[in-house]
C-alpha cells in the first residue's frame, strides 16, 4: 500500500489529455449549452457519458475540473482496493478475507500503470470499479440462488463506457451454468429478469443518443475504428504489447507468440474454471475483457 501512495504521489502531475475533451462537455451542459463540445454541434466526442454527467454538478458550483476528477477517480481507486479482497474470498468460497486475499490490493497498488489511471481524470478506474462490484454481487448471487444487484452495476457500467454489454454477456454465460435457480425454467426467469434490469438502462440510453446525436454510437467509436480492419488489428496489437511491456518490460516484440500464449491462456482458463462454480464468473469475465 506505500508502494501504491508513492505511486499516486508520484503520478499525480499527470492527467490524461482526453480529459479535457470531458471537462468541457460537462462545462457546457452545466452552463445551459447542452451536450456539446462546441455550441450548437450536437457530437458525442466521449466515450464517457456518465462520467460526464458526474462532473456537471462540480462544474455548476464552479469549481476546478482537473482539481476535482483526479480526487474522484482516487476514491474509485480505493474503492477498488477494498473491494478486490473481499471478491477473492468469494471465490475461495470464504466468510472474510485473510492475508493471502489482500495480495492482490497489494500488488494492485503497487502497479504504476493503476497509480496513473488513477489520478487521470477520465472513467477508467470508476469503471473498474463498477464491473467488480457487478462480480462481486454476481457471486453473492451465485452462492444464494437469487438476486439481481448485479445487473444494477453493470447498467451503470454500460452508462459510463459501451462495451459494458460484452462484460454482461460474460457473467450472464456464468449464470446460465451455475446462476441462481435450481431448474431451467427457473434459470431462464432469472436470466429474463437479470437482462430485463440492465436493459433498463442501455435501451432508454441508446433512444436518448439516437435522438439527441442523431447516432446509435458514440463518435469516438468511428474515430478509433474507421481505418479498417487490418489497421484496427494493428492498432489492438500494438495497444496490447504496451501494456504487456508494462508489466513485463521488453515484452515489445514478441508480437505472435504473444498472440498463440494469450489464445491458449484463454482457452486454459475457460476449461480449467468452467467446470468449478465459483470460478465460471471470473473465467468468463477474463475472456470477456479480453476481447
Amino acid at each position: 500500500m506505500l508502494a501504491g501512495c508513492c505511486w499516486l504521489s508520484y503520478m499525480a502531475v499527470y492527467q490524461v489529455d482526453d480529459a479535457y475533451i470531458v471537462y468541457r462537455y460537462a462545462r457546457n451542459l452545466a452552463h445551459g449549452e447542452g451536450f456539446v463540445f462546441n455550441p450548437g454541434e450536437r457530437v458525442e466526442g466521449v466515450t464517457c457519458f456518465l462520467w460526464t454527467l458526474a462532473l456537471v454538478p462540480f462544474a455548476a458550483a464552479r469549481l476546478p475540473l482537473p482539481t476535482v476528477a483526479p480526487v474522484l477517480t482516487v476514491l474509485s481507486g480505493l474503492g477498488v482496493l477494498l473491494l478486490l479482497p473481499r471478491v477473492s474470498a468469494r471465490l475461495g468460497d470464504r466468510k472474510k478475507p485473510d492475508a493471502w486475499d489482500a495480495g492482490g490490493s497489494v500488488l494492485l497498488a503497487a502497479h504504476p500503470a493503476f497509480a496513473y489511471w488513477c489520478v487521470g481524470g477520465l472513467e477508467t478506474v470508476p469503471y473498474t470499479l463498477l464491473l467488480l462490484l457487478a462480480l462481486d454481487d454476481q457471486l453473492r448471487e451465485q452462492a444464494r440462488g437469487t438476486g439481481r444487484r448485479s445487473a444494477l452495476w453493470l447498467g451503470l457500467a454500460a452508462l459510463v463506457r459501451p462495451e459494458a454489454p460484452l462484460i454482461a454477456a460474460g457473467l450472464a454465460g456464468a449464470r446460465v451454468f451455475g446462476g441462481p435457480g435450481r431448474r431451467p425454467g427457473e434459470r431462464l426467469r432469472e436470466q429474463v429478469l437479470w437482462w430485463g434490469v440492465l436493459a433498463a438502462f442501455v435501451v432508454p440510453f441508446l433512444i436518448f443518443r439516437r435522438l439527441y446525436f442523431g447516432d446509435w454510437l458514440p463518435n469516438t467509436f468511428y474515430a478509433k475504428t474507421g481505418f479498417g480492419l487490418m489497421q484496427n488489428l494493428h492498432d489492438g496489437r500494438v495497444y496490447t504489447l504496451a501494456f504487456l511491456s508494462s508489466l513485463a518490460p521488453g515484452f515489445g516484440g514478441a508480437g505472435a507468440v504473444t498472440v498463440i500464449i494469450g489464445v491458449g491462456m484463454a482457452l486454459a482458463l475457460v476449461a480449467f474454471g468452467l467446470p468449478l462454480q465459483r470460478l465460471r464468473a471470473p473465467a468468463l469475465l477474463v475472456c470477456a475483457l479480453g476481447l
